[in-house]
């Protein structure tokens, strides 16, 4: 071990020992000094958070003056039924629309990289087809 190495492990040492990471051990057997070093550990999930559900579009009145009609505009509302991605837990009579099961197989694709619910029986893109 060379001279440079030896002073930044020295240095590191006694920086552990001041900051409170290291204690000197009181053994009397050992013939070199020992330090025992107790760092920290943090424990962070790899990867990014899974994406949100796609949201649906419904429709909803605006507020307006007295008198004038306005037809509903189109709002985005997370789907909320599609929160499993992890098996197969839903076929096609869970979703009222063709949009709502699209959107969940199209979020779960997106996590686990094909068709967990099998939604999309002829393999085409579209999930129930029979679906309104």
């Amino acid at each position: 071990m060379g001279r440079l190495t030896a002073v930044i492990i020295i240095s590191l040492l006694f920086l552990f020992v001041a900051v409170g990471f290291a204690a000197p051990s009181a053994q009397s057997d050992v013939a070199t000094p020992v330090v025992i070093i107790h760092l920290p550990i943090i424990i962070q999930p790899i990867g990014s958070p899974p994406p949100l559900p796609t949201p649906l579009l419904t429709a909803t009145a605006s507020p307006t003056p007295s008198g004038t009609a306005v037809p509903p505009t189109e709002t985005a509302v997370p789907f909320q039924v599609c929160q499993i991605c992890t098996y197969n837990a839903y076929n096609c009579d869970a979703f009222a629309t063709q949009i709502e099961a699209q959107a969940c197989h199209d979020h779960c694709f997106s996590l686990v990289g094909y068709d967990v619910h099998r939604l999309d029986a002829d393999n085409d893109g579209i999930a129930c087809e029979v679906l309104p």
